[in-house]
Order: structure tokens, then C-alpha cells, then sequence
């Protein structure tokens, strides 16, 4: 009976061992699941990341795999992960995928070269992309205009719903070529909530702006928000060295694209001066003075009235008459009560000759963005009468000065000094040489605190963002020192991220893999060294958002790597 236990003991491991076998041969494996489970689907929603899985059995580099139909979706590399099952391993590849368009899509094989040669080669995928039904996060970009002219601005806002277990972290605006145009966020956002479907969510409503100075049809760039959601999956733990680990938490969202028509400005055929793009409803030139000396400085004030396209004009030009100069002062804008602008432009005028002048209506033509056509603004007139100026002094206009001698010698109600009561010797009062110094002292003191304090409060932030610019690689150096003493290298992806901020001048959203990859080749650096750069950042990615322990072992020449990617960067940049 012993010998039949142990024979069916020895019988079930070998055929353990045999099954386990069959499963280790290297093979490819392709699955599309959602963001909260290990559901495999086949439809998507559009918009809504997914998470697609890449699974090689063995070790094998999957940097090197090429995956077909990936240019179909936006996709971002999330990070790696090791299977163990007793003496076999396996590496998983998460990649985040959205898709921007409906329809039906083919994703694979995925193909890879081992370094012996073989061609591994995954399944194939066929995935069906639907409109989004609901999600955790909404983003919409909202425009109110479709169709603009170059140099009009188009306004909207950016909408960003995200549900009670949702967190935005960080909002990505896209950063546009200074040639083409400008995308800006306004700072008076607001905040409420909302529920959609029977969903409450948080909402966030940010006005923004965006301007064309070319002409054509543009996509704008992605739009969206960085959240971080509830995750369902759970670390779990298992006999044998098994192990696996949980997606990360942290997501991506963007905004359908939205495309903007942009038209070119028609020539203007009038020889009036060009006040601006928008909707202007009148203008009023004041002068409350009447008349004035030659020379004297006369305030004349420009009132500009309208709906749009107000703020941003600039102090338009005056026809004077020969013998009237001006020069621009400065500008106010303000908002009226029946919710219309005016912007008024102060002018100050001077005149070189006595002359009563009539300055005529000044008439300016505007591109009006609602009919589309070019319309026209005309001031009122005035006089202005000029007279000589200030008369200098001659010799006969003076009084007739006084022989003071002989009028004292004269006047008998003087009386005589040495008649007046006795003399007596008051010694003057002098300041001692330690008084005399010491307030000299106080006087110098605080002439130098007061330079002190007028030269640090003229330095803008120009000033300080230059500093940071120029001190960016010794701070990066400081960072990297105190982390390798920590033996902290899950900040190493944050410090360089902060390097390139300073040292580039970007803005938080705008440091990405695409901009600092764009700016080394801008830089001069070759084809292969970005590739070595982009690989060196991945892996700071990859050790700073990977949850603890997801790397069973990080490169012990990574600190030494950083120092040497600061010295090659500091170089270029």
C-alpha cells in the first residue's frame, strides 16, 4: 500500500512538472483588460484608457517587441512586472491605450527576435471601439467658436468631471509653437458638483483662449487631466516565489479633439486705421480742455466701446494736424454694467505754434466677426486753441531797485548800534567730533539699507527664474548626492523632471517624454543617444510610479548613469 502512495506521489509531481514544462515554452501573449480588473474585452469605449498586456514566458527583453496596429491608439508604456512559478518566470509588459476614433481595429501579432534568433510572434486582436457611455473621469473642451479669423481669438472652457472615488492630480494643457499660435488657461475657474446618470462627480470649469496667426484647419492639442483612481486589483501573494502585483492607480484623460477652422483676414480696401478683430460698438475722442499755451501737455482720451475683442487692442493711432504732435500715455479697461468693455487709451498732446486748430474725426475699420465683413468707427471733432507761451523777463519789466545805502543813512528812525544797552560774549555752539561722526554713520547706514532694499525689490521673477535656470545642474547634482546617501532612487524620475523645468523654462505640464525628447535633438544630441536617454528615463518612470517591490533588483550603476546623463546634458543644454 506504501509503495502505491508513493508510486501515484511520484506520478503527480511528474506530471506537474510536465504540464508546468508545456507552459514555459516561450511564447507571446496579447490581452486588452480594463483599468479595475483582469477582465479580457473586445469593445472599447472611446476615450477611456485600457490597459494592454504584453506576456512573454522566460526572460526576455520586451523593449525590443513590435506590436502591429498600435499606431491606431494612443498609447503610453506603464511599466513591467515578473511572474515567478517555481524555476520559470514570465515579464509582463502594461501598456495604457485609448482610443480617439470609432470603428473596428486589428491589434497584432506582436513579434519578437530572441537573442538566439527565434521569432516569437503573439495573437491577434480584433477590438471594436464604441462611443463612451460613462467613466469614472469626463474631459470636454467646449469652444464657442468653430470657425475663426487669423488673430481671433476663439474662447471655452475645459470641463473636467471626476467622480467622488476619482482625484485630479494634475491638469496637461498643450503647449503650441509661438509661430502658430497660443493656447491660454484663465485663472477664474470654477468649482461645483454635478451628477451625470446618476453619478455624482466633481467638477471643474477653466476658461481658456486660443489664437491662430496662420491660416488652415487645426486639431487642438491634447487636452486632459492626469487622475488618479479607486484600484479593485489587490496584491496577492502565493507559495512557490509567486507573485503578482497591482496596476498602478494613475490615469489619463483627455478631451475629444476639437477642430478649429481658421480663415485669413480679407485685405482691407479702406485707408482708415485698422482698430482690431472682434465686436465694437463705438469709439469718442475727449478733449476737456479748449485752449491751451504752446508747449503745454492737453490729456485727450480715446473711449473704445464693445463686446469682444476689447482687451486686447492696442492704443490706436490719432491724425493730428501740422503743428500738433502726441504721445501714447497709458490705458484702463474696465467692464460696464450691461456687460459690455471699454477700454480707454490716454494721449497726451503738445503744440509747436500758436494756432487755433480743429482736429477732425478720427474713423478707424474693424473686422467684424459676426457679419464677417469689415465695418467702420468714426470720432467726434474739436477745436483746440493754442497761445503763445510764457513771456521771459526783461530789463524794463523789472521794479526799480532801491539804493539801500543811502535810504539807511537817511532814515532817522534808525537808530544807532552803539546807543543800544552793553555788550556781552556768547561763545557758539559746535557738535562734538564722536556726535558728528556717529550721525554721519546713521546717515550711510541707512542710504546703504535703502539701496539694498530698492535693488531686491526690482528683482522680478524674470530674475529668479533665470537664477534657477543657471544654477538648474548644480541643484540637480545636490539631489542626486543626498538621494544616492538615501538610497532613494524612486525620486530620481521627479529630480530630472525638475531639471528640465528649470533649465528649459517649461511649465509642470508641459515637461513630457515628447518635449525633453524634442529638446535634445534640438540640442544636437544623435539619433542614439536620445534612444539611450529615452530608455534611462523609462526606467526612472518605471521605479518611480511601480509599486514597492515590483523591481526585484535595481542596476547599482543607476546613480552613476544620472551623474553622467547631468554632465552630458549640461553640456548641450
Amino acid at each position: 500500500m506504501d509503495i502505491k502512495i508513493g508510486n501515484s506521489i511520484k506520478l503527480l509531481f511528474f506530471c506537474v512538472s510536465f504540464f508546468v514544462t508545456l507552459d514555459a515554452a516561450d511564447r507571446l501573449e496579447l490581452r486588452v483588460v480594463t483599468r479595475t480588473n483582469d477582465t479580457a474585452v473586445t469593445t472599447m469605449a472611446l476615450g477611456v484608457p485600457y490597459t494592454l498586456e504584453l506576456k512573454v514566458e522566460g526572460m526576455h527583453d520586451l523593449h525590443n517587441c513590435t506590436i502591429a496596429g498600435l499606431e491606431n491608439f494612443h498609447s503610453e508604456f506603464f511599466g513591467a512586472s515578473q511572474i515567478s512559478w517555481m524555476a520559470n518566470s514570465s515579464i509582463v509588459h502594461s501598456y495604457v491605450i485609448r482610443a480617439d476614433t470609432v470603428g473596428d481595429f486589428t491589434l497584432g501579432p506582436a513579434t519578437l527576435v530572441t537573442k538566439t534568433g527565434t521569432v516569437l510572434s503573439s495573437n491577434v486582436l480584433s477590438l471594436k471601439v464604441e462611443q463612451q457611455q460613462q467613466s469614472d473621469v469626463i474631459v470636454e473642451l467646449l469652444l464657442n467658436q468653430k470657425s475663426v479669423v487669423v488673430g481671433q481669438k476663439a474662447t471655452g472652457k475645459l470641463c473636467i468631471h471626476t467622480c467622488v472615488n476619482s482625484q485630479l492630480i494634475n491638469l496637461q494643457t498643450p503647449s503650441m509653437d509661438q509661430e502658430l499660435g497660443t493656447f491660454a488657461q484663465l485663472p477664474d475657474h470654477v468649482q461645483t458638483t454635478r451628477t451625470i446618470e446618476g453619478k455624482n462627480y466633481n467638477s471643474y470649469e477653466i476658461p481658456i483662449t486660443v489664437l491662430f496667426k496662420k491660416p488652415g484647419r487645426f486639431s487642438l492639442p491634447k487636452v486632459g487631466a492626469l487622475c488618479r483612481v479607486q484600484n479593485q486589483k489587490k496584491q496577492h501573494s502565493f507559495p512557490f516565489g509567486f507573485s503578482m502585483y497591482g496596476a498602478q492607480d494613475i490615469w489619463f484623460y483627455s478631451a475629444q479633439p476639437v477642430v478649429l477652422e481658421v480663415e485669413a483676414l480679407p485685405p482691407l480696401s479702406s485707408t482708415n486705421h485698422f482698430l482690431g478683430i472682434g465686436l465694437f460698438d463705438s469709439v469718442a475722442l475727449m478733449c476737456k480742455q479748449k485752449s491751451a499755451t504752446q508747449g503745454e501737455g492737453i490729456v485727450v482720451l480715446l473711449d473704445i466701446i464693445g463686446r469682444e475683442g476689447v482687451d486686447d487692442l492696442q492704443p490706436p493711432p490719432l491724425d493730428l494736424p501740422d503743428g500738433l504732435k502726441y504721445y501714447e500715455s497709458k490705458s484702463t479697461f474696465e467692464k460696464l454694467s450691461n456687460g459690455s468693455y471699454k477700454k480707454s487709451c490716454e494721449y497726451i498732446i503738445q503744440a509747436t505754434r500758436d494756432h487755433t486748430f480743429e482736429v477732425n474725426p478720427q474713423r478707424y475699420s474693424y473686422f467684424d466677426t459676426a457679419s464677417r465683413t469689415y465695418k467702420h468707427l468714426t470720432t467726434n471733432s474739436f477745436k483746440l486753441e493754442i497761445t503763445g507761451g510764457k513771456k521771459r523777463f526783461q530789463e524794463h519789466d523789472l521794479p526799480k531797485q532801491l539804493d539801500l545805502h543811502n535810504d539807511l543813512i537817511n532814515d532817522e528812525k534808525i537808530a544807532s548800534i552803539k546807543t543800544d544797552g552793553p555788550w556781552f560774549y556768547t561763545p557758539e555752539r559746535a557738535l562734538s567730533t564722536r556726535w558728528f561722526l556717529l550721525c554721519v554713520g546713521l546717515i550711510v547706514c541707512a542710504m546703504v539699507l535703502g539701496y539694498i532694499r530698492k535693488y531686491r525689490s526690482g528683482l522680478t521673477s524674470d530674475y529668479w527664474m533665470q537664477k534657477r535656470k543657471r544654477d538648474a545642474f548644480n541643484a540637480t547634482r545636490k539631489t542626486v548626492a543626498q538621494l544616492k546617501k538615501q538610497n532613494n532612487y524612486s525620486q530620481l524620475y521627479d529630480t530630472f523632471n525638475q531639471l528640465f523645468k528649470d533649465r528649459c523654462q517649461l511649465l509642470p505640464a508641459e515637461v513630457t517624454a515628447d518635449i525633453i525628447e524634442d529638446r535634445l535633438k534640438k540640442a544636437g544630441f544623435v539619433r542614439e543617444s536620445v534612444e539611450q536617454w529615452n530608455r534611462f528615463f523609462l526606467q526612472l518612470a518605471e521605479l518611480a510610479y511601480c509599486k514597492q517591490g515590483a523591481f526585484s533588483r535595481v542596476p547599482e550603476d543607476l546613480f552613476k548613469r544620472a551623474s553622467m546623463w547631468i554632465n552630458q546634458l549640461e553640456e548641450k543644454l
